[in-house]
């Protein structure tokens, strides 16, 4: 996971239209993806619509690299979501 948290960070910095607002929202859900802490289901959809947009800001070969990462952290943002509501584990 430290690896596409490092990865994402690096398109971060090179993707064009990002305001500077934006940026720290997704640092703070990168944040949390690392220190593993759950989600909000509205957090999972904002960071899904902020990585939409870095993605738009990328070249379209960076762009196919970006499918390859981001998937990962949407899915470890949302399997936090999962379990939290799971009732396991309360």
């Amino acid at each position: 996971m430290k690896l596409h948290l490092l990865r994402f960070n690096q398109f971060l910095e090179e993707a064009k239209g990002i305001k500077n607002d934006e940026k720290e929202k997704i640092k703070f859900y990168l944040n949390k993806i690392a220190i593993q802490k759950a989600f909000s289901l509205e957090e999972c959809k904002e960071f899904k619509r902020l990585a939409e947009k870095v993605k738009k800001g990328l070249s379209e070969k960076q762009k196919g690299d970006f499918d390859w990462i981001t998937p990962g952290l949407l899915s470890f943002a949302l399997s936090l979501v999962v379990d939290e509501l799971s009732p396991l584990s309360r």
